[in-house]
């Protein structure tokens, strides 16, 4: 059940064109495709933004012409399905050509030289992949799928050589898998098997993104380079707070050499993070990048409107952020007396917010009795927080859901102090805090509390 209050909006502008734009004509010819509609359209981060439409003359003509062209990915979408996706270089500027293929849809005549070796490019793994994506299908043993990833860095390279676009050539290169040099043992003993597993693995994730040149732009507007930004944050870095932070400011460090993709990193980054509205920990990324990247360092192309709502953002989130000291509340309990929070003393404190009202929360609450009753010889400390008004209702709930042994505790009614304090879009909400009242986990699920308590109980007993 929602309450409250509404998530302010974020106004960013992620969407620029870059510095340096030349003039294109893009020539359309398909008899067979006579008076239909094509689109041109164009990568942008982790997106495909509509550039332009036209439809083909009775003869299949049809021109895109424009002084706008960034270098980039660019893809013709016919009736707004089929796309054929074609590479232009700010350094080849001139026209190309597309007529229909004999077997492609779409095939590139007049062309530069990058346009052209793309398109043979792309021809070349879709091959690849048509000849060994079926094997890929039944793999068990990660063999074949090494010997893929063999077989597409051969073709990767051989168009490096052939390639003579800096661009054409980084979006390539960031496309090689790191190659592991072999690790030599220090003395005359063996290498275990283990030791050359976990030497591979930190190898591979140190050296993740070398082959990436994140400092040039051109790479946003393709999908290679928010591709490589997500695996590095989801796979290769570990999800823990000072692992998370880490990778950020890494991203950010690597993208610091040209103004426009650091603005994009900057800017895809708090994108990312803003929306894991129920992750305590992407919150805690979203915070840290909102106060170290335009707080403590105002950036040129935020307005003062946006920096306004990220100031408020901000303040809002940060109290009751991931290791923040949990707001303060004086609250009523079922005799009427005042509970505060930081008179409860426990190893361990459970906020749940809930509403009597609420039909989750009527699912939950028994399930959450049966977990805390496993584990009732933890110093762990429930405190029920019920945000209803009607406190005789609540007294009745309290009764029927077994929780008078627990601290029961009702927000007044029309006080939306605690709600606000906590940040809360919705019940029922989970808090778990340490002794000093700090907050160690957020917006929780109730198999998650169970896995923590079960690790709390097994570190006892080491």
């Amino acid at each position: 059940m929602k309450v409250f209050h509404l998530k302010y909006a974020i106004l960013l502008t992620f969407l620029y064109s870059s510095s340096v734009v030349f003039s294109q004509i893009i020539t359309i010819k398909s008899k067979i495709f006579s008076y239909q509609k094509i689109t041109l359209a164009y990568h942008f981060g982790d997106g495909i933004y509509k550039l332009n439409e036209i439809t083909l003359n009775e003869d299949g003509f049809g021109v895109f012409q424009s002084d706008e062209y960034s270098s980039g990915i660019y893809y013709l979408f016919l009736n707004d399905s089929l796309s054929f996706p074609f590479l232009i270089d700010k350094d080849f500027p001139g026209k190309i050509s597309i007529s229909e293929g004999t077997k492609e849809i779409f095939n590139i005549k007049d062309a530069p030289s990058p346009t052209l070796l793309y398109n043979k490019y792309c021809e070349s793994l879709d091959s690849l992949n048509k000849k060994q994506g079926a094997k890929l299908l039944t793999d068990e043993d990660g063999l074949l799928l090494n010997e893929y990833k063999l077989a597409k860095d051969s073709v990767i390279k051989k168009y490096i050589e052939y390639n003579t676009s800096s661009f054409f050539e980084n979006l390539l290169k960031a496309q090689l898998s790191i190659e592991i040099p072999a690790l030599e043992a220090t003395d005359n003993s063996q290498l275990s098997d283990s030791a050359i597993w976990d030497y591979k693995i930190t190898y591979y994730k140190k050296h993740y993104l070398d082959n990436v040149e994140f400092s040039d732009y051109r790479l946003i507007r393709s999908p290679v380079y928010t591709q490589k930004i997500d695996t590095y944050l989801s796979q290769i870095t570990m999800q823990t707070s000072h692992a998370k932070i880490k990778a950020i400011d890494y991203l950010i460090n690597k993208a610091s050499n040209d103004t426009t993709t650091q603005r994009f990193m900057i800017n895809y980054l708090l994108k990312k993070f803003s929306k894991q509205d129920n992750s305590a920990l992407g919150e805690y990324c979203y915070l840290h990048i909102i106060e170290n990247y335009y707080l403590k360092n105002s950036q040129p192309w935020v307005s003062n409107n946006d920096l306004k709502l990220l100031t408020l953002e901000y303040n809002r989130q940060k109290p009751a952020a991931l290791y923040s000291e949990a707001p303060e509340f004086l609250l009523s309990n079922e005799m009427d007396d005042k509970i505060n929070l930081n008179d409860t003393d426990a190893e361990f404190i459970i906020l749940y917010f809930y509403n009597y009202e609420c039909p989750l929360c009527d699912r939950i609450t028994p399930e959450l009795n049966k977990i805390l009753s496993r584990y009732n010889y933890l110093d762990v400390n429930l405190i029920t927080i019920c945000l209803g008004s009607n406190s005789e209702v609540w007294k009745t709930y309290i009764k029927e859901k077994n929780l008078s042994h627990y601290t029961n505790v009702i927000v007044a009614e029309d006080d939306n102090s605690v709600a606000l304090k906590y940040n809360l879009s919705y019940t029922p909400t989970f808090f778990l805090l340490d002794k000093e009242k700090k907050i160690i986990n957020k917006n929780y699920t109730l198999p998650e509390l169970e896995n923590f308590l079960l690790n709390t109980a097994l570190s006892k007993h080491k």
